[in-house]
């Protein structure tokens, strides 16, 4: 679930965005598209960040902290919503720290949950994409419906993919300890 439930946030913003960025903003076709390249970037640097990190702290921890990275998003765009600062700043730097946590969230989630398989890699990866796609087009179809004045709605979907993917990751822990303690114990 940390693999899958982060796509809908993505998939939110990529269908706000545009409305958001366009009819609310102001920025033209092109401006809008050259803010790519700032999620883009952010990626690549936590993406280096990540292949530093990963060698000193386990998958979990890696996943929680994108977790983390991922509800103070959410506060932070709630908090520019809150103070009636929107601006393309207000909006992209917090969906940066969002699209960021991709490396963090999903890639280390996705070696989590396939290192505990001993067979069917092919199924189970099949399984995580579908995932996927299917949050991704929730996450779309809820906020076409959505009236789009700022990013109150979109702060409050980081805010809560960061929550459940803390949960899903601590649930899944503990549950993963329970099952390799009573492996142990037979």
């Amino acid at each position: 679930m940390c693999c899958i439930v982060p796509f809908a946030g993505m998939y939110a913003y990529v269908t706000v965005s545009p409305f958001l960025f366009q009819k609310v903003l102001g920025l033209s076709p092109s401006e809008y598209g050259n803010l790519s390249i700032y999620m883009g970037a952010g990626t690549l640097l936590y993406g280096f960040i990540n292949t530093r990190l990963i060698k000193y702290f386990s998958l979990e921890r890696a996943v929680l902290t994108g977790a983390i990275i991922v509800i103070s998003s959410g506060v932070l765009l709630l908090l520019f919503n809150y103070l009636k600062i929107n601006t393309v700043f207000s909006v992209m730097l917090p969906v940066i720290l969002y699209y960021s946590i991709f490396v963090f969230c999903v890639s280390n989630a996705n070696a989590l949950a396939l290192s505990l398989m001993n067979e069917n890699y092919g199924t189970a990866r099949a399984l995580i994409s579908t995932g996927q796609f299917l949050a991704g087009a929730i996450g779309s179809f809820i906020f076409s419906k959505l009236p789009i004045v700022d990013g109150f709605y979109l702060a409050i979907c980081f805010v809560v993919n960061g929550i459940l993917v803390m949960s899903f990751v601590l649930f899944g822990s503990r549950f993963a300890r329970a099952e390799i303690s009573q492996v142990l114990a037979t």
